[in-house]
């Protein structure tokens, strides 16, 4: 969800840069769960058709 929205927003946005903040501040799984990942390893970037 955030890459989509942040892809819809502006598509040459770098989300490695991204997910990197979101991996600080989700330093571990109970944070991770609360904005909507399964654990902290699941954290990073899925292949999805981003078209709008």
């Amino acid at each position: 969800m955030i890459v989509y929205l942040v892809k819809a927003i502006n598509p040459r946005y770098d989300i490695g840069k991204l997910m990197k903040s979101v991996r600080k501040f989700a330093t571990s799984d109970s944070e991770a769960q609360k904005i909507g990942f399964e654990n902290k390893n699941s954290i990073g970037i899925k292949r999805v058709n981003l078209s709008i």
